[in-house]
C-alpha cells in the first residue's frame, strides 16, 4: 500500500494479484475518502466474492487435469469394454438361436423322412397283401364260416399228434428190428 500511495506503477500480473486481494479497491476507497470500517467491510465482501468467483471457476492444477484426464480414458475404457460385452453377448445368442433353428429344422426333416417312410411302409404293406383286409371284413359277413374252421383247425391239431405217435412207434420198431 506504501508504495503505491507513493506512486508506484505495478506490472498487470501485480496489478490482477492485488486486484483480486482487494488491495487495490481500498487503495481507490481511501482516495475517495472513506472511513477505515468502510473499506473493511467493502474488502472483505470483495474477498469472499472472489472466493467464491475461484471456486465455481475451479481452476484447476496439472495434477487435477491428469487425474480428470485418467478418469475420463477409464470411464470411456469401460463403456467400449461394455459395449464389446455387449455385442460379444448378442453375437452369442444370434449363433444359439440360428443353432436351435437349425436342430429343429433337422428334427422337422426327420419327422418328415419318417412319416415319409411310415407311408411307403404302409403303402407296401396294402399293395403286397390287398387279400388281408379281406379276411378281417371276412369273419364279421360270415360268422358260420369262422365256427366250421374252428373244428377243422382243432381236428388237424389232433391229427398232427396222432401222425407223430404213430412215427415214434415205427422208429421205435425199426430200432428195435436193427439191434
Amino acid at each position: 500500500m506504501y508504495w503505491l500511495e507513493q506512486g508506484a506503477q505495478p506490472s498487470e500480473t501485480v496489478r490482477s494479484l492485488l486486484s483480486r486481494h482487494g488491495i487495490l479497491l481500498a487503495m481507490n476507497l481511501r482516495k475517495k475518502g472513506k472511513s477505515e470500517e468502510e473499506i473493511q467491510a467493502e474488502v472483505e465482501k470483495h474477498r469472499a466474492y472472489q472466493e467464491q468467483k475461484m471456486q465455481s471457476a475451479n481452476v484447476l492444477t496439472a495434477a487435477e487435469r491428469r487425474r480428470q484426464a485418467l478418469e475420463a480414458e477409464r470411464k470411456r475404457v469401460a463403456e467400449e469394454e461394455a459395449k464389446a460385452a455387449k455385442a460379444r453377448a448378442e453375437r452369442e445368442e444370434a449363433q444359439r438361436r440360428e443353432a436351435e433353428e437349425a436342430r429343429k429344422a433337422e428334427a422337422a426333416k426327420r419327422a418328415e423322412e419318417a412319416k415319409a417312410a411310415a407311408e411307403a411302409k404302409e403303402q407296401k404293406a396294402e399293395a403286397a397283401a390287398p387279400e388281408q383286409p379281406a379276411k378281417a371284413e371276412q369273419p364279421a359277413e360270415a360268422p358260420e364260416a369262422a365256427t366250421t374252421e374252428q373244428p377243422e383247425a382243432a381236428k388237424a391239431e389232433e391229427a398232427a399228434p396222432e401222425a407223430q405217435t404213430e412215427e415214434q412207434a415205427a422208429d421205435s420198431e425199426g430200432g428195435e428190428e436193427n439191434a
